[in-house]
């Protein structure tokens, strides 16, 4: 009886468990918990260090395949040692990995795409937590515009341009540092949310519209102003051309995973707004 026990426990401590990933894409603004799955249709590089801080898995792409998220490249769950994972994507960013830290260099928000993730779990994970929770979040910010007039209903204001001034386009992630991301001024450039010989034309009425593109960015400090380019007329008078106005300017620093949106008001010789602040969904 003891040896057949013995062969038992034996056999018991040989079993490999798969390694297997829950992805989810967390949208949390103040105390809401807004996850959703990751996609199905995208994949993301994983890495993970023991106890030992050795590194057990080493830039491994992820996809889904009826339903599970794993690859025939990751190693079992280790018997004698636990583990933490770091994960990013898309894969094709060159994220560098080292000791815990994930680094992306030269990313370039104009060329390199408009959403990245990272993700990292708690250290001490065993094969006993099932399938690894890995929460990621969005690394870049989302803006977009709003306006409203404050004339009175006799005049009438037709919108010609909007322009964000001053934005940093390049940028250095740094998993490690407050704030993530520290930017190139040099690439500071102007992003047009709204032009009306691209989009067509728009009168701004009393109420509070959505006007022009969403556009994501670096998380920066501004250091930016709204330009308005606009015209007005009383009635059907001829239109009032030329006109411009500028916001003060932008002090709230624009953070990771968060959507700003812009609201701007224009008075005769001013123009003022307000900032929401969401999550990344948020329009």
């Amino acid at each position: 009886m003891t040896l057949v026990l013995a062969s038992c426990i034996s056999s018991v401590e040989m079993v490999q468990e798969p390694i297997a990933f829950n992805p989810v894409i967390g949208h949390e603004v103040r105390s809401d918990d807004m996850s959703v799955p990751f996609p199905e249709d995208k994949t993301f590089g994983v890495w993970a260090l023991d106890n030992q801080s050795s590194e057990y898995i080493s830039d491994t792409e992820i996809g889904c395949k009826d339903g599970l998220w794993s690859s025939e490249s990751l190693p079992f769950w280790p018997t004698n040692s636990t583990l933490a994972f770091y994960a990013y994507s898309p894969c094709s960013l060159p994220v560098r990995f080292s000791k815990g830290v994930m680094t992306l260099d030269g990313f370039d928000v104009t060329r390199d795409g408009d959403d990245v993730l990272f993700a990292q779990t708690p250290s001490g994970l065993t094969s006993v937590e099932g399938e690894v929770k890995l929460p990621f979040s969005h690394a870049l910010s989302r803006i977009d515009m709003r306006i409203a007039s404050g004339y009175g209903t006799d005049v009438q204001v037709r919108i010609d341009r909007i322009i964000l001034k001053n934005v940093a386009t390049v940028g250095n992630y740094d998993s490690s540092s407050y704030g993530k991301w520290t930017v190139d001024k040099s690439t500071a450039t102007d992003i047009v949310f709204y032009d009306s010989e691209r989009d067509g034309q728009f009168l701004a009425g009393p109420r509070m519209q959505f006007i022009g593109e969403l556009h994501t960015i670096i998380p920066q400090r501004p250091g930016s102003v709204i330009e308005l380019y606009y015209a007005f007329r009383v009635d059907e008078s001829d239109w009032i051309e030329g006109q411009k106005d500028v916001t003060e300017e932008i002090v709230i620093d624009w953070e990771p995973g968060r959507y700003y949106t812009y609201s701007l008001t224009i008075n005769e010789r001013t123009l003022t707004y307000t900032t929401g602040i969401g999550h990344w969904i948020e329009r």
